[in-house]
């Protein structure tokens, strides 16, 4: 799974700080999934939009609701403060968070812990997340005890329910519409409302107005004067698409033991990574050909989670912004005791016309192949980020490990 854990485990693990406090852990299970379910590009921005958002302000909203049966309980612990260097500041302040009694929500994972009502809490959170999510997996922990959970299920082969055009699954139920009717592009789509849902926050995200990390973040950089693009042709033209994948390399060793002691570890991560990542875009924007109004901008960030990232990009630009972006992440930790964040990083070039579910599954089969040259790094060597590649000519992009066996088996021969 691509989303790095941030919450701490469950009371078991670690031990609740009361008896009478009971804590409810959320994880999102499969996020890729479903965020590439509907193969468009505006629909999975929309996704990422839709998932941060009930992640980062739907649930803690919930949570800190009153008359409903439950009652959070303050944490007494030493949670990290807003990090003034951090471009979102304004959005992350973990000791804020724990004095009301919530301890994580980012990562993929949300967490409170309450003083009564944590079941009515947890039955609330599934209703929430089957209405705002629908189709995405999740467990839910009340405690160390996991929850069973039903699934409904809504059949569509009757001839008289159409599936929905775009993905097949769930009922076409609406209209969506792609550019101008008098143009030969023009578009007309019978979608299910899930689809429905993921386009209008994709559309939010393109105006700036979504609350999730990647568009806030977004707002941030040169990417809010700029033109989004809305679909990967509209991105590359005639040109490769890349996608990439950057993963914090052996984090979950270094985190710590207690609750505070894991909240600031990866506080600390997901700011850093924050920082590079803002710099890092406003470079790729400076140095891409944008100059004129009709032209998007050059990279869309799909994902942000924690030391996790998920962008699409112009292939030309791909490997100059991963360079750029371990470099600023080296940079300012240049003074940083104890251990560092250093990124594994894959990167697939191929044509746009690829299934992006499948470039992404080659994407994380590059970042672990980095992964594995970092584990294998000698001891006294410097600890540093890698990045491994793949670029694909071809209309349809295999296993790089076989086709490296395969090629060099035919270089030997």
């Amino acid at each position: 799974m691509m989303l790095q854990q941030e919450s701490t485990s469950p009371c078991v693990a670690f031990g609740c700080e009361r008896a009478n406090v009971t804590q409810v852990h959320i994880e999102f299970q499969r996020v890729q999934t479903w965020l590439f379910a509907v193969p468009r590009l505006r629909a999975m921005v929309g996704a990422n939009a839709l998932l941060g958002e009930t992640l980062r302000v739907e649930l803690p909203k919930l949570a800190r609701e009153t008359g409903h049966g439950w009652t959070l309980a303050p944490s007494s612990e030493a949670y990290p403060t807003a990090d003034l260097n951090d471009p979102l500041q304004d959005h992350d302040d973990p000791a804020a968070d724990a004095k009301a009694g919530i301890l994580s929500r980012d990562g993929g994972h949300f967490e409170a812990q309450f003083a009564s009502g944590a079941e009515a809490f947890a039955d609330a959170a599934e209703h929430l997340l089957r209405t705002k999510l629908p189709g995405l997996r999740f467990r839910v922990s009340i405690g160390s005890e996991p929850r069973a959970r039903s699934q409904a299920h809504l059949s569509t082969e009757l001839p008289v329910l159409a599936p929905c055009e775009w993905t097949g699954r769930g009922l076409a139920s609406a209209i969506v519409t792609r550019g101008n009717p008098n143009d030969r592009d023009y578009e007309e789509r019978s979608v299910s409302l899930d689809v429905v849902a993921k386009e209008n926050a994709g559309e939010r995200a393109a105006k700036g107005s979504a609350h999730d990390v990647a568009s806030l973040l977004s707002d941030k950089t040169k990417l809010k004067t700029l033109n989004r693009a809305q679909e990967l042709k509209e991105l590359v033209g005639n040109g490769y698409l890349a996608l990439i994948h950057a993963d914090g390399n052996g984090v979950g060793s270094s985190a710590g033991k207690t609750h505070s002691e894991r909240a600031t570890f990866f506080h600390k991560n997901r700011v850093l990574l924050r920082r590079a990542v803002q710099e890092a875009i406003d470079d790729a924007c400076d140095k891409d050909i944008v100059g004129m109004d009709e032209s998007p901008a050059p990279l869309v960030p799909l994902m942000l989670g924690g030391d996790d990232l998920l962008l699409v990009c112009r292939a030309r630009i791909s490997l100059p912004f991963v360079v750029k972006l371990c470099e600023k992440l080296d940079a300012i930790q240049k003074d940083r005791t104890g251990s560092k964040l250093t990124l594994g990083v894959g990167v697939v070039i191929a044509k746009q016309t690829i299934p992006i579910h499948r470039l992404h599954e080659v994407a994380e089969q590059l970042a672990s192949s980095a992964k594995r040259r970092f584990r294998g790094l000698k001891e006294g060597e410097v600890k540093r980020s890698v990045v491994d590649w793949a670029v694909y000519s071809t209309s349809w992009v295999n296993d790089p490990e076989e086709v490296r066996r395969r090629d060099l088996a035919t270089r030997q021969w």
